[in-house]
């Protein structure tokens, strides 16, 4: 027995100089925990026990077994449990689309900036010909620990799969740190690359997996993972929905090729673009209330108290929310709008009483935007515009965001408000109703939370529901959409609000970040303003800060981005002259392109294209790769190599039109 507790201590102290020198953010946990354990200000609630030949887990305050049988035999069985199917212990992370012979033609004549199958379809269609989902792996790349236990069954897994990299994600610290005296995780995974989540919030473990996720991205559609026992079962769907958050899924390839031609034609109209790249201080927006409007359900919920005190507050608001705002007759002094939908834009404008209802509004918009929808009702000097995605005025800054309510925040937040006030920024359903939007709004649904993520092969973004911290209540339940902005809100809190920003959450939706939950009865009553003093002053600020033209070096990196296409092209046909004879050639070649297309993707709009474009693709060509038994591999390898050529082609194609187009149209002095 003392021989066992020796060498436990010696595995301990060497996973301590394991995980200090690789894993420090793991490490550091695990030497606060053993401080305060030796200290005696942390009551233990577990304690490791020697039984009969193994390792258990005894729960001090009821006396159970974590185990509760051999931790050698449960290790070997759960080994045996994992097997190369693509349809056992899998998360997929891609959506299953089908494509006909009919639909991959009709899909290659298509513009590539109408539909992402444009581009997609042809792969997909021919891996799914030759790689079906009954033909098992090759091997498994990538594999997640759902629970570590004392460890034992990951090694024991290992030694079955030897994949490339393992995710190990356990939430309760205090077992891992016991798992250290059993397993040498230093030796047990030999040259894999291993990555831990261990006892981190939601977003320190979105932030773990997507490192995993974008490396070897390859090998992402089939997950493999096991669950140390049911009780990690709630972990899978945070994992989905931090898949279904991957930016290739939510915001395609093909709406960045359009964005980036939208973009590039407004620029030559001469619209005005807004300086966001640094806080600005001592604004208008400092010294008066601001009251930022959404189309949560929460609006109608606090409409009797918005109209008793709407003229104390600068009003910002999302398009989406102007209908109920007309209704009861508050006029915004801003109006934000990011949806490049010309079919929504026209709808949200016909179901206004009058478009006059904004005559004195000022709109701030992405330059992607269907802009003659605006200027029919509107005049071209109250727009502002704001790049979001793309690079093009690049001295200006950007803002990235999954929604326009977070957006509309950040710019709150630049502008130097100094008191901001959320109100319809739910992010949530509503707790009573089940509604995820004012009722004016045209996306407003109920749902009942009937439709939780807990189907590991099942999640919509729109319908699905999961649960998250309320701003009034304990929880309320979300949509994975939802999720993404309310991490974003978090984000932009991070990074523009200062201390002397205060932010007062009205709703009875989610919490944010650094924000003041507040009842809207319960807000400061605020001095009037002088409605039309604040339009001038506002107007006035945005012309100060905003800039028609492109500097110099602006338009200079026409130049620049033609060069990095023409770049681009000698890649993809380098690629395609490549020898592409076998599997293994094909996959060196195919990781080389790749890495090569996509490397700048911070840089140059057209990477960028190919980061989401190939991200996207990918997992299905690694899926072909990947796969047992494919007949006449060197037949299919070329057949693969000569369609994906086509389609990096007709993307680049589009973007070197634009860009070479939109050189010889701008100028300096006339955007």
């Amino acid at each position: 027995m003392e021989r066992i507790q020796q060498q436990a201590i010696q595995t301990f102290q060497t996973n301590l100089d394991f995980f200090k020198q690789k894993h420090k953010h793991v490490y550091d946990k695990i030497f606060i925990l053993q401080e305060a354990i030796e200290r005696g200000s942390y009551p233990e609630n577990y304690a490791l026990e020697y039984r009969e030949g193994y390792f258990d887990v005894k729960e001090l305050s009821s006396g159970r077994f974590l185990y509760n049988q051999s931790s050698l035999q449960h290790a070997q069985t759960s080994a045996q449990h994992v097997t190369l199917s693509k349809t056992e212990s899998v998360i997929e992370t891609f959506y299953n689309f089908e494509f006909s012979e009919k639909a991959v033609a009709k899909a290659a004549e298509t513009d590539p900036t109408m539909s992402s199958y444009a581009t997609t379809a042809p792969v997909i269609g021919y891996v799914h010909q030759v790689a079906s989902k009954d033909k098992p792996l090759l091997q498994i790349y990538k594999y997640i620990f759902l629970g570590a236990g004392l460890g034992i069954h990951m090694a024991e897994i290992h030694k079955k799969i030897k994949s490339h990299m393992y995710l190990i994600v356990e939430n309760n610290l205090e077992i891992f740190r016991l798992s250290l005296f059993v397993t040498d995780y230093s030796s047990a995974f030999g040259k894999a690359d291993l990555d831990f989540s261990i006892a981190d919030s939601t977003a320190d473990f979105r932030e773990r997996f997507n490192h995993f996720f974008h490396i070897g991205f390859l090998y992402n559609n089939y997950l493999k993972f096991s669950l140390f026992s049911e009780a990690y079962g709630y972990l899978i769907p945070q994992l989905q929905s931090f898949i279904a958050s991957q930016s290739h899924l939510t915001y395609s390839h093909h709406r960045l090729l359009e964005k980036n031609a939208r973009v590039l034609n407004t620029l030559e109209e001469g619209y005005r673009f807004l300086n966001l790249s640094e806080h600005h201080h001592n604004t208008l927006f400092s010294g008066k209330p601001v009251l930022l409007v959404a189309a949560g359900p929460s609006l109608d919920k606090n409409m009797a108290w918005l109209k008793s005190h709407y003229d104390q507050f600068i009003i910002v608001c999302v398009l989406n929310a102007v209908k109920t705002l007309e209704k009861h007759a508050i006029h915004p002094h801003i109006v934000v709008h990011g949806d490049e939908s010309e079919f929504h834009l026209i709808q949200t404008f016909a179901r206004m009483e009058n478009p006059d209802f904004l005559k004195d509004a000022l709109f701030i918009l992405t330059p992607s935007i269907p802009m003659h929808v605006f200027t029919q009702y509107y005049k071209k000097e109250q727009i502002f515009l704001f790049e979001e995605r793309t690079r093009y005025k690049k001295s200006f800054g950007f803002l990235e965001g999954f929604s326009v309510g977070e957006l509309s925040y950040a710019l709150c937040l630049i502008f130097d408000a100094q008191k901001v006030h959320l109100l319809g920024l739910d992010l949530a359903l509503d707790p009573e109703t089940g509604r995820t939007h004012a009722g004016d709004h045209h996306n407003d649904t109920t749902l009942e939370g009937q439709k939780a993520i807990n189907d590991q092969n099942v999640l919509d973004l729109f319908a699905s529901t999961l649960p998250v911290k309320g701003n009034f209540l304990d929880t309320v339940l979300t949509t994975p959409l939802f999720e993404m902005s309310i991490h974003r809100m978090e984000y932009f809190t991070r990074v523009y609000k200062s201390e002397n920003q205060h932010v007062y959450n009205l709703n009875n939706g989610a919490y944010f970040y650094g924000t003041i939950p507040t009842e809207a009865s319960k807000v400061d009553n605020y001095p009037a303003l002088d409605q039309t003093l604040i339009y001038t002053q506002i107007k006035s600020f945005f012309d100060e800060i905003s800039s028609s033209t492109l500097t110099i070096e602006e338009s200079k990196q026409f130049d620049t981005r033609i060069q990095h296409a023409e770049k681009m092209f000698t890649i993809i046909m380098s690629f395609s002259e490549s020898n592409v004879s076998s599997i293994q050639l094909f996959f060196e070649e195919y990781s080389k392109t790749v890495s090569q297309l996509v490397q700048s993707a911070g840089e140059f709009e057209l990477s960028q294209i190919f980061a989401v474009y190939l991200e996207y693709i990918s997992g299905y060509v690694g899926e072909f790769i990947n796969s047992k038994n494919i007949d006449n591999p060197k037949r299919h390898t070329k057949k693969l190599q000569k369609i994906l050529v086509a389609q990096l082609l007709k993307l680049h194609q589009h973007y070197q039109t634009s860009i070479i187009n939109a050189r010889s149209k701008t100028s300096t002095s006339n955007v």
